[in-house]
């Protein structure tokens, strides 16, 4: 079952309905999150402990996102500019 969330903004509880993270990965993704000001590239958590490819293929199939902090916000705000003439 795809679930969204975004990585950026998610509980623990959140992160450990995702295929191969537990309590202690989900944890290790917040405290990496909250020291580093956000995640804002998926090869970002690769330095996580607990995160791998596998585990980033994973939360990417099950319709997580960066959210507000990711890239994919930004090329979102610029594509939004551009379209209004601002860029």
């Amino acid at each position: 079952m795809e679930r969204h969330c975004s990585i950026n903004e998610a509980r623990p509880e959140d992160l450990t309905h995702i295929k191969g993270i537990g309590i202690e990965t989900a944890r290790n993704i917040i405290e990496y999150r909250n020291r580093h000001g956000g995640i804002n590239d998926w090869e970002e958590l690769r330095g996580v402990p607990g995160v791998t490819d596998r585990t980033i293929e994973e939360m990417r199939s099950d319709g997580c996102t960066l959210g507000r902090y990711g890239r994919e916000r930004e090329g979102f705000l610029r594509r939004l500019l551009k379209t209004f003439g601002r860029h």
